[in-house]
């Protein structure tokens, strides 16, 4: 027993062979929630009050009784959470719900649902990050549906409330001098190289890049359905990326990109950022003033780039790179319009 388990009435330490891992238990048998700050830093224990207001205010399953807008707010989460609307959402996707989920739990899940207002929720977006923010509200307002479609509350605190302006540029493409010096600090045949190949000749996502492996190959193109949105593309397979693998995969892995000797993929899109981050500083990226510009988005704008300079139209761009509708090709073929007329008429326009 460690001074922490003495020190906290609801912390539960577990022994591993890695080290003990902590939980905060509120009530005997009840569900036990794992601090996952490390038990020596300084999030640990702000961490643990946190976990310990949130259980505290869960007051158990929905009532069937309970009149329509009186349930906790913690309690219509753990509902929603459980329903098939929730549990049919993509694991990532659930993840990212959960994240602001967990917020309004620890700002007002012990309130019924009928004492939210406006200014209650703005408040608290003030105080968030436009991201965070944004994803707050767009929570509290399918939470709101959810519960309005089942007669647990009658009120909409959430309608009128403007979301945070959103970034129209976000994560900067890479530029050729970037990829330039990269390429110089990785040569073929390194997990780097493959990594900036894969992103720079495929267009697509990270977390399509850690799945696409030899069964993804046919006749020369690579064919795989998107992650995010479920859409099947087909694109050529390059000859310089087809070289970056042969030098660079193991015979016999399921994936391009393998961790060790063991073959083993990436487990999470998270883990490639930190990694190929890692790479970026080490070709001298990072801490530039384009710092923003070193992810893998960034290539995937690059990829997108090369196909509107090359000749490519907004409906090729769009099915190349798998998406739904046109809206995000024609936001970055006007801005290549925009600097391309720039450049090339604007000294005879603007005498």
């Amino acid at each position: 027993m460690t001074p922490h388990a003495n020190k906290a009435k609801y912390l539960l330490e577990m022994p591993r062979k890695s080290g003990p891992v902590y939980y905060v238990q509120t009530r005997k048998g009840g569900r036990a929630l794992r601090i996952q700050s490390p038990a020596d830093s300084s999030e640990f224990w702000p961490e643990y009050g946190r976990l310990v207001g949130r259980a505290l205010s869960d007051p158990g399953p929905i009532s069937p009784t309970t009149a329509c807008g009186r349930h906790k707010i913690a309690q219509l989460i753990n509902a929603y959470r459980q329903s098939r609307d929730f549990t049919s959402l993509k694991p990532n996707t659930q993840k990212t719900y959960s994240c602001a989920l967990n917020k309004i739990a620890d700002l007002f899940g012990i309130r019924e649902f009928r004492t939210l207002s406006r200014q209650d929720i703005r408040l608290a977006m003030d105080n968030m990050p436009i991201y965070a923010a944004n994803q707050f509200l767009q929570q509290i307002r399918q939470l709101n549906d959810w519960c309005d479609q089942r007669g647990y509350t009658d009120t909409f605190p959430a309608a009128g409330i403007k979301s945070h302006g959103k970034s129209r540029t976000g994560f900067p493409a890479w530029s050729q001098e970037e990829v330039d010096t990269y390429l110089t600090a990785h040569p073929i045949g390194t997990q780097a190289r493959l990594m900036i190949d894969l992103l720079r000749f495929t267009g697509m996502r990270v977390g399509d890049i850690i799945r696409l492996g030899p069964d993804h190959i046919r006749d020369g193109f690579i064919a795989i359905t998107l992650q995010k949105n479920g859409v099947p593309v087909t694109i050529p397979l390059n000859p310089d990326l087809e070289v970056s693998i042969d030098a660079t995969t193991p015979d016999g892995a399921k994936t391009f990109l393998t961790l060790d000797r063991f073959k083993r993929a990436f487990s999470s899109s998270k883990y490639f950022a930190q990694t190929f981050r890692a790479h970026c500083r080490a070709a001298g990226l990072e801490g530039t003033a384009a710092r923003r510009a070193v992810s893998g988005h960034g290539l995937r704008k690059f990829a997108l780039i090369s196909v509107l300079e090359n000749g490519g139209t907004i409906r090729e761009a769009q099915a190349l790179f798998g998406w739904r509708d046109a809206a995000m090709v024609q936001h970055y073929s006007e801005e290549l319009d925009r600097e391309r007329v720039g450049r090339t008429r604007g000294p005879d326009l603007m005498l």
